[in-house]
This record gives C-alpha cells, sequence and structure tokens, in this order.
C-alpha cells in the first residue's frame, strides 16, 4: 500500500489540530499537545502554528510548509 498525505486549507487547520488534541499556543504561536508540550516536526524543530502543512497518514508526524521538510517528506513517499 503505498503511503499518503494528507494537506489541509488554513480554513480546516483549526478544525484538523482539535480533531488530534493539538492547538496553536497564543504565547508563542508553536503547535502545543493537550499538555502543553510544544509539537516538534521529524527533525525534533518545533512547529510553529502558521508552519503546520499537515500530518502523515497513520502517525501524529506534524508536517511543516518549508521546502526542507516537504523534499524530506517526498523522499519517504
Amino acid at each position: 500500500m503505498k503511503n499518503r498525505i494528507v494537506t489541509f486549507s488554513q480554513a480546516a487547520k483549526t478544525e484538523i489540530l482539535d480533531a488530534f488534541n493539538l492547538k496553536v499556543d497564543q504565547a508563542t504561536g508553536y503547535l502545543i499537545d493537550g499538555q502543553g508540550k510544544i509539537v516538534s516536526s521529524p527533525d525534533g524543530d518545533p512547529v510553529e502554528g502558521r508552519h503546520f502543512a499537515g500530518l502523515k497518514k497513520g502517525s501524529l508526524e506534524i508536517i511543516k510548509s518549508d521546502i526542507n521538510s516537504l523534499i524530506k517528506l517526498s523522499d519517504t513517499l
């Protein structure tokens, strides 16, 4: 089975983040989980809410919208 990537429009971002118990911390702008811990990308960098590009299927692997993250993601598909 081929891996699929699902990405979300800006309008759907809050709804999708809510579904995974994630939100954007108003003080820092970073994505945080239900315990208030900053969420990291696969490379360990904290993810700003404005850079949220989606989630990898079958995981809570957060994908950032920068070119390096998207290239790394494409290499795994």
